[in-house]
């Protein structure tokens, strides 16, 4: 009887200790990533009007998570990141025949892949071709997929801020 009832109890802590493990290992693989606004510019009076988001993207995760595509929707019109990098600012310190230092900031390319933990930021670019104004885009929030190795995840963002209109 004795034996019944320590053989039972043992059973009941070897369920628990299993379901834990179960569900701790669940929770530390799932999809945890955050998507973050920091900036962006639309240059209108370009024939495609492109549209650069500064974005942070963090994997609070521990696996590393791939992003194979990416979309914005704004205002109901679905816009797919580009996969070319294009530059986003250039700057160059010199003088009229000398250079002594150049700075050439390019967007960020899809697919990339996020260490677990890990972050990346910059610009994403987007062309337009004229379907969004300024505007619109200043009092709407926008909605970012991401298409992952691990599904596909919606995050909301707002747009309120402009960097620079080129």
């Amino acid at each position: 009887m004795i034996f019944d009832i320590i053989t039972f109890i043992i059973a009941i802590v070897s369920f628990s200790l299993s379901l834990w493990n179960f569900i701790e290992t669940r929770l530390n693989n799932r999809v945890n990533l955050s998507v973050e606004c920091k900036d962006f510019i639309i240059a209108e009076h370009f024939s495609r009007q492109p549209l650069y988001i500064a974005l942070s993207l963090i994997n609070k995760s521990q696996l590393p998570i791939s992003i194979s595509r990416a979309f914005i929707t704004i205002d109901n019109e679905t816009f797919e990141f580009s996969w070319i990098p294009q530059v986003v600012h250039q700057a160059r310190l010199g003088t009229k025949y000398e250079t002594f230092d150049r700075t050439i900031v390019k967007s960020i390319t899809l697919p990339l892949s996020l260490a677990g933990l890990g972050t990346v930021g910059g610009y994403f670019y987007v062309e337009t071709f004229g379907r969004v104004k300024e505007e619109k885009i200043k009092n709407t929030n926008a909605v970012i997929v991401l298409h992952t190795n691990r599904g596909v995840k919606q995050y909301s963002v707002a747009l309120s801020t402009i960097a620079i209109e080129i």
